[in-house]
């Protein structure tokens, strides 16, 4: 473990910076503190740069956060097992979509290391543990979560759900429907009073205001007026500011189509030619958000298709290289590379060989599929429903889900760029949810296997895989499973078929209605023939009646997790180019198969096999 921990320090030592670590310490050695970075994080820098000037101390103090976020949510999620523990820290480490980023000092960073120590405070709630115990740890994990936001505003969106665990967590004993509904109101409340306290704090520690929101206003006008071919939304307004502007009369469409790109909003507003521009002035922006909202209002569609351009840009679902995977330096052939030379070339050291050949490793595997953030948005929503329907005490890791998942989708809304460290949280938050399932799920295999055992053997290994052989060896299963497919297929063509042949149907509103159809005729065969075995075992097993409403709304869910499985395993063939990107058939075979054992296993584990009160 300690070479791990050395060879990150070693690959961004002296610490990696860009313009806005740049731009942060500046502000921070004169004191003079604007809003659009965190003041907080300037006055920290402001302090360690008076000990050792530069980034080191920074970057020390960074990745020492997060081994320490590491280490104590290893404890939260594998209390058991010491060696467990290490191999997962030493995994976060050599998981470059995980540890990539981590010795660039950017708040990003920062709070995704103080999400993660407080999911970590909030995970070791026990439900055994004594209230003051409890209290103790969501006062700890509150603390955390308080800190993020002083890092980033946005941060209030991930603490959301992880608040509102701990505050349940407090009264485990109580009645589900009393205990849930206090600990939603106890969180709402915390989690308003820490926004209002992180905001105040940045103001007072701020000299003057910048008004970041600026970037997503001006990025949303922008896209909004090139993708409805209208100049007015910006020259109507022109002259309630001219700053933002750059005293113009009129901007025109030609000057914002060739400044606007779905990537970023620099170009809008940076570059030497920008047609756009920042301002100060709190009435230039209260006019800004006004034509925001008529550009909302009048051309809504136009607004969703410029954000779900955005979002897919975040996501990094396209062909071209993700932006800013990985990060040590400002580039020589950057604009801002002269710049920073003249007023700090300290910093601008030349990386020794053996950091260059660490460096080169990171990038390298930048380019693989697992840095995707769509890869981990699938695997967090399918892990958030796995730990959400298979019982047991895991609402601590649903509310682990719930923060990633919520925190990246709020980037549909939010993101002025597709910078990877944006999703940086969704990654960390997935990472850790993968493995404390895998060993959750583990545990139970090795109780079932060998009751007596609390390690697993290679003999358990081997019954294991017999007794998976010997499932899987049930062709017959599978078999009627895929016929009643086929006559779902049938039934959902012959439905919309006649719905717009003898109703006028439309193609859209038509197939929603043959989908349910054929669904509910699927789930009917399914609990009949294919499953039939399963629900009779359940429901002798558990001594309860299956709520048939609660197994079709299962069994939907399923099937729509299926086809996002199935879209995943396509999106994955045909992003990695050769054979699939020549023959595209093929890369529906394989969405289309692993979608397929999807839907079966989940149908099996998770629909049928499962007897819930009606």
């Amino acid at each position: 473990m300690l070479v791990s921990v050395a060879l990150l320090v070693v690959t961004f030592y002296p610490g990696a910076m860009s313009i806005d670590s740049y731009t942060q310490l500046l502000l921070a050695r004169g004191g003079h503190l604007g809003d659009w970075h965190p003041p907080f994080m300037a006055w920290i820098w402001g302090g360690l740069d008076a000990i050792v000037r530069g980034p080191v101390l920074m970057l020390l103090a960074q990745i020492a956060l997060f081994l320490f976020a590491l280490k104590q949510v290893a404890r939260a999620v594998l209390p058991h097992s010491p060696v467990l523990r290490k191999t997962f820290i030493v995994l976060s480490i050599l998981l470059t979509p995980v540890s990539g980023i981590v010795g660039v000092i950017w708040k990003d960073v920062w709070t995704s290391c103080l999400l993660l120590l407080g999911a970590a405070c909030f995970l070791s709630m026990r439900i055994d543990s004594d209230e003051r115990s409890g209290l103790r740890r969501l006062v700890y994990g509150a603390s955390a979560l308080f800190a993020a936001m002083l890092f980033r505003s946005n941060a209030v969106i991930a603490a959301a759900p992880l608040l509102a665990y701990g505050a349940w967590a407090l009264s485990p004993h109580a009645p589900v429907r009393r205990s849930v509904g206090r600990a939603l109101i106890a969180s709402a409340l915390c989690l308003a009073l820490l926004g209002i306290a992180s905001e105040s704090l940045n103001r007072t520690l701020a000299s003057y205001r910048e008004f970041p929101i600026q970037s997503i206003l001006i990025f949303d006008v922008a896209g909004v007026s090139v993708r409805t071919n209208r100049a007015d939304f910006v020259d109507s307004a022109a002259a309630t500011f001219p700053d933002v502007v750059r005293k113009q009369k009129a901007i025109g469409l030609s000057a914002l189509r060739a400044a606007y790109f779905p990537s970023t909003w620099t170009p809008l507003v940076f570059a030497g030619d920008s047609p756009m521009a920042v301002t100060r002035s709190p009435e230039q922006v209260a006019a800004l958000r006004s034509t925001w909202w008529r550009c909302v209002l009048e051309a809504p569609s136009a607004y969703l298709r410029h954000r779900e351009d955005v979002f897919l840009q975040v996501l990094g679902v396209h062909e071209g290289p993700l932006f800013a995977p990985v990060y040590f330096d400002v580039p020589k052939e950057s604009a801002d590379y002269a710049q920073i030379a003249r007023s700090m070339p300290l910093y601008l050291v030349e990386a020794s060989p053996v950091q260059e050949a660490l460096r080169d490793a990171v990038t390298r595997s930048s380019t693989w599929t697992v840095y995707r953030p769509w890869f981990w948005l699938l695997l967090n929503i399918s892990l958030t429903v796995i730990a959400a329907t298979a019982g047991g005490a895991r609402a601590g890791l649903v509310a682990l889900g719930l923060s990633g998942l919520a925190y990246e989708l709020a980037l549909f809304f939010i993101a002025p760029s597709a910078d990877y460290r944006y999703s940086h949280w969704l990654v960390v938050s997935t990472w850790v949810l993968t493995v404390a399932l895998a060993t959750k799920f583990g545990g139970v295999l090795i109780a079932r296997l060998n009751p007596r055992s609390t390690v697993l053997t290679w003999s358990d290994l081997s019954i294991a895989v017999a007794r998976a052989s010997h499932r899987v060896a049930s062709r017959k299963r599978f078999l009627r499973f895929c016929l009643v497919g086929g006559v779902g297929f049938v039934v959902d063509a012959g439905v919309l078929q006649m719905l717009m042949s003898a109703f006028g149907a439309g193609l859209l509103r038509g197939r929603v209605v043959s989908y349910l159809v054929a669904a509910t005729v699927t789930w009917a065969l399914h609990r009949k023939y294919t499953f039939g075995d399963l629900v009779r075992e359940a429901r002798g097993r558990d001594g309860l009646q299956t709520s048939r409403v609660d197994e079709w709304l299962r069994f939907v869910v399923a099937n729509a997790m299926g086809a996002a499985v199935n879209y995943g395993g396509y999106v994955l063939c045909v992003l990695n180019g050769g054979t699939f990107r020549a023959y595209p058939a093929l890369a529906v075979a394989v969405g289309s198969a692993l979608g397929l054992v999807f839907n079966y296993f989940a149908s099996k584990r998770f629909v049928f096999g499962r007897a819930v009160r009606p």
